[in-house]
Order: C-alpha cells, then structure tokens, then sequence
C-alpha cells in the first residue's frame, strides 16, 4: 500500500519538481483606484502597491504561484453602535467620517497563461485583508479576493523581463452588512528574474 501511495505522489508532484528550476521571482509595482460602489459615503480613491510573485511551469502553456500583493489607500470610517462602517457614516454618530491609511495585504495562488510570445493571462485566488486603526480586530478577519491581469513583456533578456501588467483585483468584504466589494483597476511594472 505505501508503495501505491508513494507512486501516485510521484507522479502528482513530478511535473513541479522537474520544472523547479524554472521558477521565476517577480516584482511589480502598481498604482491605480480603489472602487468602492456598494459604499454610502464614499466610492473610492487613489492607491498604490507592490507585489512579490514566485511562479514556476508545470505545463508549456500553464504556470503555478504564490503571489503576495500589498495595496496602500486613504479610506474613510464611520461608526455604527461603535463598531467601523468602511466608507459610509451612520445614523448612530453621523458626525463621525475619520480618514485612515488602509493597508490592502493579499495572498493568493496565480496562475499564468501565455496567449502568445509577450502576453500572458494572469489569474489569482486567495485571501486579503482590509487593515486600518479604524478596523482594530477586524482588521485580521480574512476576505476572499481574486484577480484577473494581462501582462505585456516590453523586454526579454536570458536573466530579466520587464513588463507592463493591466489588472483588477476584487475583495469581497465578508465580514460587513451587505459583504460590499472593493475594485481594485491597476497598473503595474514588473521584472521578472
């Protein structure tokens, strides 16, 4: 039975681990808007990040990663019965609508599919946070995000690439009345390694 099981493990993982010498390492930094449509008082604004990506191939035409994204924007809070109300002021305490520096981390699995010499189609899944003062506790309850990107190679060379990366990413607020969702429409530049 071990051996059984032993070989269909070989056989699952052998396509990653003879590929592992082809991972790549990238890193992009983006600038675009946080959209924030669902919320009462405010519908969104400017925001910067960077990401960290390690991806690898296990078929020609498909590549497997971890990418880790951080997202910076101003975002203002109510405060409804004392608890914070994301974008919108309540009638508990409508006086109050405080702006804090909200940090937008994400962890996610991408997935990238080449559509021709230098454009590939980029996907994600995984889980963000929306992180501020303002939040306190909830600040570390997990949001489900995805992201769909197409990115551009503007130049290859045998050891880097650097490109242009369109993309928008999606947080679905799990954890708030009516589980609005944050777009997040980007622009990123990347080298690859």
């Amino acid at each position: 039975m071990q051996h059984k099981l032993g070989a269909v493990f070989f056989v699952l993982t052998f396509p990653l681990a003879t590929q592992a010498g082809d991972a790549r390492m990238e890193i992009q930094a983006t600038t675009g808007y946080l959209a924030a449509p669902q919320l009462t008082d405010w519908q969104g604004d400017a925001m910067g990040g960077l990401s960290v990506g390690l991806d690898w191939p296990v078929l020609d035409q498909l590549r497997l990663g971890l990418r880790l994204t951080f997202g910076v924007v101003a975002m203002p809070y109510g405060s409804e019965d004392g608890e914070p109300l994301p974008g919108g002021r309540s009638g508990y305490n409508p006086s109050y609508f405080e702006s804090a520096t909200t940090f937008l981390p994400t962890v996610a699995f991408s997935m990238g599919i080449p559509l021709g010499e230098r454009v590939s189609l980029d996907l994600a899944l995984g889980l963000g946070l929306v992180s501020s003062s303002e939040m306190e506790f909830r600040s570390f309850l997990p949001n489900p995000s995805a992201g769909l990107g197409l990115a551009v190679y503007l130049g290859r060379s045998q050891f880097i690439d650097v490109g242009l990366r369109l993309q928008v990413d999606a947080m679905l607020m799990a954890w708030f009345e009516g589980t609005p969702v944050l777009l997040q429409p980007q622009v990123g530049l990347f080298m690859a390694f």
